[in-house]
């Protein structure tokens, strides 16, 4: 239960959030939304998923120790440092005029917004689809664009990053999870919510991006069939880096993609993931190609209980971004647990 304050002075322009299954399309919906002049999505915060379970913790934020505490520890943490913000903490808290967790939030996006000539801000972080609610508490006007590709194709993407499951079982289990959490509070959200498929984005991106800036109250861009070389896409290629998850960004947009799951899993991958999570597939307009029952074998399930331990095992020893970040939220939520919170 979040006991910290949180009065919020709402702006004009509320925030919107894209959301969706990480492999699903979020970064190229970023980038293209992003090429608005007037629509800023900086680089992903999830500071939902690392600090509203946190959030309590913090205690009145009128109080000039609480306030500094929080501040610190959002431009601190490893997402955010990643933005560059030229701020400290002290500034940081001497500019902010609403001293609320939604104003510390809202003032650190529009640094970042202001710094790209922008007056309205979004987020994108996949991982957010799992924290509607709480960032509704936050920002009861906030606006959602849920971005849903069909789970198979999403798990034939997975095989190639390191933060999510690479056995059909686990894909299926986590597509369904992201996706379904999201099916499950639309109807809560009135009409502040927009779902784009991203089958329809890459065949059709012209039309359903003027429906998108439509819905956010934006002036439409007309884009052509290649994504704009805009910083927010430049940031995503570093020039150390041979190779990048996002290649696809560096051609023109088109529906090569669409179904490539036919192409590369068998029947049986394919019958496992529709067994785990048909029920969404079908909530979501996309067929069958089996019939969606079936169990797994014991060496099946020793498989991929092996194939799980090793993407763990080799994120563990070779992803050094995310080790730090998890081990950094660990060792803030044992700090702040133990915390005397003054609350006034």
């Amino acid at each position: 239960m979040i006991t910290a304050p949180q009065r919020f002075m709402e702006r004009p322009n509320p925030p919107f959030f894209i959301v969706g299954c990480p492999r699903s399309g979020t970064t190229l919906l970023r980038v293209l939304t992003d090429a608005n002049p007037s629509l800023c999505v900086p680089p992903e915060s999830h500071v939902f998923t690392r600090f509203s379970p946190l959030f309590e913790y913090y205690g009145d934020l009128d109080i000039k120790k609480n306030l500094y505490c929080f501040v610190s520890d959002l431009l601190n943490d490893v997402w955010i440092k990643r933005w560059k913000l030229n701020v400290s903490a002290a500034q940081f808290c001497d500019q902010v005029e609403d001293r609320s967790i939604a104003g510390c939030i809202d003032h650190l996006f529009m640094l970042f917004a202001a710094r790209e000539g922008k007056k309205k801000w979004g987020d994108k972080s996949p991982s957010h689809v799992m924290y509607v609610r709480e960032i509704r508490r936050i920002f009861p006007s906030a606006k959602f664009i849920h971005i849903i590709r069909d789970g198979r194709d999403v798990a034939e993407s997975f095989k190639r990053v390191p933060f999510a499951p690479i056995d059909i079982h686990g894909a299926a289990q986590m597509w369904r999870k992201r996706v379904g959490s999201f099916h499950e509070v639309k109807g809560e959200l009135n009409n502040n919510y927009l779902e784009v498929h991203y089958e329809n984005l890459v065949r059709n991106h012209k039309a359903q991006l003027n429906i998108l800036f439509d819905f956010l109250d934006a002036t439409s861009v007309d884009f052509t069939d290649t994504v704009p070389n805009t910083p927010g896409k430049q940031g995503l290629f570093p020039g150390n880096r041979k190779r990048s998850i996002h290649d696809m960004l560096n051609e023109p947009i088109s529906d090569r993609k669409v179904e490539i799951y036919k192409k590369t899993f068998t029947m049986r991958e394919i019958e496992i993931f529709e067994s785990v999570a048909g029920d969404m597939l079908k909530a979501y307009g996309y067929a069958l190609d089996t019939s969606g029952k079936t169990n797994l074998t014991a060496q099946e399930k020793v498989l991929f209980f092996v194939q799980e331990m090793y993407r763990r095992l080799y994120k563990l020893f070779t992803q050094v971004f995310f080790v730090h970040g998890e081990l950094q939220w660990r060792l803030r939520s044992f700090r702040l647990a133990r915390k005397v919170i003054i609350r006034k």
